[in-house]
């Protein structure tokens, strides 16, 4: 059984340039796709995301990985360099840019056979826009959440007036003395589409089955906010705690080896998506 991987170039309508890759097992297809979301200063070669992609293929899924197109990345996949459109990476790019990788996987240019079945899967910040854009969308057929933030308002009082006064901040890395750049359009934009980019209000609409999966030690996105979520939808969502997990299920970038919390959040998302598929083959 080998996996097969392709890169893809597409463009969202603002004609702004998504890089990505597809996996895939030949002798699977066609078969369900799942798109992944990484979160904030996160991107497609990142950490994990590769190992995930090579793991969900081998299951028999068709697996997506991009990067937004204002994520930070340039020329170097596997570093962010390009600070300044990072700067306006506004939720409603991301929502743009995952909408386009959507239609392309469901578009003839893609060039992989696909059941029609879309699973969507998306970390921390991703998380947040998979679940607005499952809102938005009918063909999301389900949903899995990996430390996924419950609410996109995450500016202190002191930021907020920075913003006003300067039209930027500065936010620090995490477990890092970098710090990166946030203009003023990312928050306008936030507040002036607060309604539809109410997290809570938007999974609390679903109808279809959410998995969620979190880290008891995460810190970046504490474990609050995945109850929050489930509790915002109960009777279609399933909490999955992995013990001693961080946000980043305990990887470094660059990775050397899985860890036992990885291993443990595919192996749950893949069973997840898998008695999706059998539910339907038995109607």
């Amino acid at each position: 059984m080998k996996v097969k991987s392709k890169p893809l170039t597409l463009y969202n309508v603002s004609g702004d340039r998504i890089t990505a890759d597809v996996h895939f097992v030949e002798s699977f297809l066609p078969a369900p796709v799942v798109i992944y979301s990484h979160g904030f200063l996160g991107f497609k070669d990142w950490g994990f995301i590769p190992y995930v992609a090579e793991r969900f293929a081998e299951n028999g899924f068709v697996f997506v990985r991009f990067n937004f197109s204002h994520n930070g990345i340039g020329e170097n996949p596997n570093k962010i360099t390009e600070f300044d459109k990072l700067a306006k990476n506004t939720i409603s790019k991301q929502i743009e840019d995952l909408t386009a990788v959507i239609e392309y996987v469901f578009s003839d240019e893609f060039g992989v056979l696909n059941d029609g079945q879309l699973f969507l899967l998306g970390h921390s910040g991703g998380g947040g826009i998979s679940i607005i854009k499952a809102v938005e969308d009918e063909r999301v057929r389900a949903l899995a959440l990996w430390a996924s933030i419950s609410t996109f308002r995450r500016y202190s009082k002191h930021q907020i007036e920075e913003l006003e006064k300067n039209g930027y901040i500065f936010v620090r890395v995490p477990d890092s003395v970098i710090q990166v750049k946030i203009e003023k359009i990312v928050y306008d934009d936030f507040v002036e589409n607060s309604e539809r980019y109410d997290i809570i209000k938007a999974i609390s609409k679903l109808k279809i089955p959410i998995l969620i999966v979190h880290g008891t030690a995460d810190a970046i996105v504490p474990l609050a906010e995945a109850e929050k979520l489930r509790n915002s939808n109960p009777e279609y969502t399933k909490l999955v705690l992995i013990s001693g997990a961080n946000h980043l299920f305990n990887v470094k970038h660059p990775m050397e080896h899985s860890t036992d919390q990885l291993d443990k959040a595919i192996d749950e998302t893949v069973l997840f998506f898998k008695k999706i598929i059998e539910n339907k083959k038995a109607d």
